[in-house]
């Protein structure tokens, strides 16, 4: 059932959650340390923490497809109509370059409209807020960093501190809106699974 594996994600999407607020605070009081003294010593024993960061992170954007694919499946089995998007592809755009910066939106979108017992056509205006909180926050985690390399490239042949300081600040920011995607995508996620409770009764 979408409930079961939906609080499994949930549960996922928590901890990573949690590992990522220890980064987020783990890397402002870097940035502090280095914009003091210029100095940037990584201690061993947070090597763990970052470790664990992205073995969450990968297990929270697998989790997220993974639900998505299935409720998808669902709307599927249950014959609704005109889905253009399959549950196969569901997990695929979101691994292709440029594509990845809007088609797993659109298949959330359909998912999340074809989970009412009738699909609707547009969004209300609670599913609207939830879901571009969830993929703005997402595509600016996803492009500070890049944007930030690209300055970094040139910032690094004149001041190296600066670059430094840079992208600590960088990570610091993608870090918060990684956070901010996750947690919207919990309130889809009980959406999507209440939608089909409501679906399953009538």
């Amino acid at each position: 059932m979408i409930q079961k594996l939906g609080k499994e994600v949930i549960t996922i999407i928590y901890l990573f959650c949690g590992i990522s607020l220890l980064v987020f605070i783990i890397d402002i009081f870097y940035l502090i340390q280095y914009s003091n003294n210029k100095s940037y010593v990584l201690d061993d024993s947070l090597s763990f923490v970052y470790f664990m960061y992205k073995m969450l992170y990968w297990a929270f954007l697998l989790g997220t497809i993974w639900f998505v694919h299935k409720s998808q499946l669902y709307n599927f089995e249950r014959g609704v109509k005109d889905l253009k998007y399959s549950p196969t592809w569901v997990g695929i755009w979101w691994f292709i370059p440029f594509l990845n910066l809007w088609m797993p939106f659109k298949v959330v979108k359909e998912t999340y409209l074809s989970s009412f017992q009738v699909k609707k056509t547009k969004l209300d205006i609670h599913g609207y807020n939830n879901l571009w909180s969830w993929w703005g926050s997402w595509v600016l985690a996803k492009i500070i960093p890049v944007i930030n390399n690209s300055i970094t490239r040139i910032q690094y042949s004149l001041d190296t501190s600066a670059s430094l300081e840079n992208a600590l600040a960088a990570d610091i920011l993608a870090t918060f809106f990684i956070i901010s995607a996750a947690l919207s995508f919990i309130t889809i996620i009980k959406s999507i699974s209440a939608n089909e409770i409501i679906t399953i009764k009538e």
